[in-house]
């Protein structure tokens, strides 16, 4: 079984969309529906929740949870928005109530400037 203790982290990802990219992607729903297929098209067995949507600082997100099992159950919280035709990705990953809730602190600490 697994001993060490997880590294919850977050991963902060912004993606210059191409003329193509803003055909296709309209929003941050759109965006983590094509993420969501690329990561059941790789072979990883991930389950995913429904995309809802979310708020960070005011801005309007679209957020889905992952999780796989590696031996222990590892979640991941995906945060979406297209701004100013890019994506703006945030990505919480964690094992256990106490680590979301220390990445949530985080997360909720976000301001976003003009």
């Amino acid at each position: 079984g697994y001993t060490e203790e997880f590294n919850s982290n977050i991963i902060v990802q912004s993606e210059n969309l191409s003329l193509l990219g803003k055909m296709l992607i309209s929003d941050g729903k759109t965006y983590l529906e094509y993420s969501i297929e690329q990561l059941k098209n790789s072979g990883m067995e991930y389950d995913f929740s429904d995309i809802e949507s979310a708020e960070i600082d005011g801005v309007d997100f679209y957020k889905t949870t992952g999780s796989i099992n590696y031996g222990i159950i590892i979640y991941q919280n995906y945060y979406a928005a297209i701004i100013n035709d890019h994506a703006l990705v945030f990505v919480i990953t964690y094992t256990n109530d106490e680590q979301k809730a220390e990445l949530m602190t985080i997360m909720n600490s976000i301001d976003f400037k003009d």
